[in-house]
């Protein structure tokens, strides 16, 4: 499967797949509103800053190609959100729908995993929307439920769950 390190002209590419995946995987979850009101243009300014700073190596962008199109993406770097034991930070990972169930997922978990590791990272933590469908996809690659946590997006409320792999590695076998 052809992932790889995200270059700056990708933004718009994970600007669309960010923006897609949020409004399918978060309908009914997310208020229609706010998915509505997400932006390519805002997305790629903000895919631009993060692919610049993942040159300095302490983060990572992967893109996942099929046919020349990117399909998903996915980035990490140290904890945004601290939880003990926990020195690796998964930070988004989406595929867009038509191609989900191909092995894109793994395919970038991995790659963003065997990144950390390179970069002394022991451990894994992410956090994934309650009630979505990644958090399927964590258990099933091992990811073990560590705690919920809440956070707004405007006036609503959501949980986040976080799942973590002790030992990273055992996604860089």
């Amino acid at each position: 499967m052809p992932i790889r390190p995200a270059q700056p002209d990708d933004a718009p590419a994970i600007a669309r797949v960010h923006v897609d995946t949020w409004r399918t995987a978060y309908n009914g979850l997310i208020s229609a509103s706010f998915l509505a009101s997400l932006s390519y243009e805002r997305r790629t300014a903000q895919w631009e800053r993060d692919i610049a700073a993942a040159s300095t190596g302490a983060t990572c962008v992967f893109v996942a190609e099929s046919q020349g199109t990117v399909v998903g993406f996915a980035s990490g770097g140290p904890p945004q959100n601290t939880f003990p034991g926990y020195d690796g930070e998964l930070y988004a990972l989406y595929i867009l729908a038509e191609a989900q169930g191909q092995g894109w997922g793994q395919a970038l978990l991995r790659a963003v995993a065997a990144h950390l590791a390179g970069n002394g990272a022991t451990s894994l933590l992410v956090w994934a929307l309650e009630g979505g469908p990644a958090n399927r996809f964590y258990t099933r690659m091992g990811g073990v439920y560590l705690t919920t946590k809440s956070f707004t997006i405007g006036p609503d409320s959501y949980n986040e769950l976080g799942y973590g792999w002790p030992d990273v590695s055992q996604l860089t076998r």
